[in-house]
């Protein structure tokens, strides 16, 4: 499965996907996300990156 961050403002449909590599797209709130996370559903890559993400909104703003 991969996961992108994208601009909710962009409807799904019109997002590019790569061929091959993504078979289905939604949007999710940061809570359903998190639990995805927790239940191993995204990719290692994605979760170091978002906890790098979180860590500076949290720690440093």
């Amino acid at each position: 499965m991969d996961i992108y961050f994208a601009r909710k403002d962009v409807p799904v449909e019109e997002l590019t996907m790569q061929p091959g590599e993504t078979v289905a797209a939604r949007w999710v709130t940061l809570s359903e996300f998190e639990r995805m996370i927790g239940d191993g559903l995204v990719p290692a890559p994605v979760c170091r990156r978002y906890s790098m993400i979180k860590y500076v909104l949290v720690n440093k703003l």
